[in-house]
């Protein structure tokens, strides 16, 4: 099993360069080089941030080519604390806490009259507040997991500090500074998979294709890497289970081609292209795997982009295989009616955590679909998620569709993630949905 990240403790790394704008957020560790300190941290005069010492203070006030600087939105939300539109929160006065924090969001980017900068939203919606009563001034972080506040009134009753998940939240913090100095290894070769044994989850792929031996400890680095081969892993296996991993017959002259659809693609798609390799260890005669990544909010520096990822030789290159990607920044029924011809069509539609937005639904993606009897895939962070996308999917076919599976997934990460929004945390692809196909109820639903 892996190891807690309290038992890897021994094993920390001293923090190094300037992290802050690619990264995690968290208030109370260092916005520079992302390190707790044991909590030893001092805020920033706004209260947002904190900083190990003066001289990362310093080094974060200017913008300069390499870093945003934080002056500038410094200044502009000490302004709005001294107008009483921040860090004023109170419940008999301001109803529910979790819009407060996109209002920050709203009128932080209205006073600076630009867009902001991806952890300057992450900072805005991570404003600190007591736990229980949301107030935002005279708090103490739970000194366990340094994820979590508390005002003074409730920090001095003990019951309250069982209520958090502090373990999973401290998880996350610890492994998330740790990636962030270890760095993550871009590519690992697999010769064996998926011929040498049978597995059933991520703790036996690991065990028979990761570890040096099964009783092995996982390290910080497996933690991390679980997180990549997430995506290709729980697409095959839940793929062949539910018996939908067809190949399909090649045309005369060329080689099989395989696509994959993924829908909703996030910004940071383009870290997990490489782990695809793994997907081609499947198929057993030369084979062109085509991923396509499909969502508005891909970087605008991908769109548009394609090419060839390069790929093992002794599993992969020598025999033939070739790994493909194709960049497309545009909602995904816009996509299948381009003029431009540029849809290829899937033999699998993926959609890791998705959240429909910006003009896309259920009802426009499922519409889109001129074939519907392709097998669709979504995952999800927990099984009330997956249930608000199930009974969508259902409205949106006008019937009482069931997707066949419908569980835990055995094969998502183990490196724990923060939802910004909400400061909870929890697994990527934590619970998966598959549905046989996108027009009618399954005929063995599970």
């Amino acid at each position: 099993m892996a190891a807690r990240a309290g038992q890897l403790r021994g094993h920390e790394v001293e923090p190094r360069g300037y992290r802050y704008n690619t990264t995690f957020f968290q208030p109370v560790i260092c916005h520079v080089c992302k390190w707790l300190y044991n909590g030893n941290t001092e805020p920033c005069s706004c209260g947002m941030i904190s900083y190990c010492d003066r001289v990362h203070s310093a080094l974060d006030r200017d913008r300069t080519a390499r870093i945003v600087g934080h002056n500038e939105i410094c200044q502009v939300v000490q302004k709005l604390i001294r107008e009483g539109k921040m860090r004023n929160y109170s419940p008999l006065l301001h109803g529910e806490w979790y819009y407060r924090p996109f209002n920050y969001v709203k009128i932080v980017k209205e006073e600076l009259q630009r867009d902001l900068h991806p952890h300057e939203r992450s900072m805005l919606l991570s404003a600190r507040s007591c736990l229980f009563c949301h107030h935002e001034t005279g708090l103490r972080s739970c000194t366990s997991c340094y994820c979590v506040d508390f005002c003074e009134i409730h920090h001095r009753k003990k019951k309250n500090h069982k209520y958090h998940k502090c373990e999973d939240r401290w998880n996350w913090l610890y492994l998330s500074m740790q990636t962030v100095n270890l760095g993550v290894p871009w590519t690992r070769t697999f010769h064996n998979f998926p011929d040498k044994c049978h597995v059933e989850d991520m703790v036996e792929f690991y065990e028979s294709y990761v570890l040096p031996a099964k009783t092995a400890s996982w390290t910080v680095m497996d933690i991390v890497y679980s997180d990549y081969v997430s995506w290709p892993l729980t697409t095959y296996y839940a793929l062949r289970e539910a018996e939908l991993f067809q190949v399909p017959e090649p045309v005369e002259g060329t080689k099989r081609t395989y696509v994959i659809h993924i829908l909703e693609a996030r910004k940071d798609v383009d870290k997990f292209l490489p782990y695809w390799e793994i997907f081609l260890h499947v198929f057993g005669k030369p084979t062109e795997l085509i991923v396509v990544m499909v969502g508005a909010q891909i970087a605008p520096e991908l769109a548009g982009r394609s090419g060839t990822v390069p790929i093992c030789n002794a599993k992969c290159a020598n025999f033939g295989h070739e790994l493909r990607y194709e960049y497309h920044r545009m909602l995904y029924h816009d996509y299948a009616s381009d003029e431009r011809k540029l849809f290829k069509r899937p033999n699998v539609i993926v959609g890791f955590h998705v959240r429909l937005s910006g003009g896309e639904s259920w009802t426009r993606f499922i519409s889109s679909l001129e074939d519907p009897d392709i097998p669709f895939i979504l995952t999800t962070r927990t099984r009330v998620n997956a249930r608000r996308h199930l009974k969508r999917i259902q409205k949106a076919l006008s019937l009482s569709a069931k997707p066949y599976f419908n569980r835990t997934n055995k094969f998502s990460s183990r490196m724990m993630t923060k939802d910004v929004e909400n400061g909870r945390v929890y697994y990527h692809n934590e619970h998966l949905l598959v549905y046989r196909h996108l027009h009618h109820m399954d005929a063995f639903p599970r």
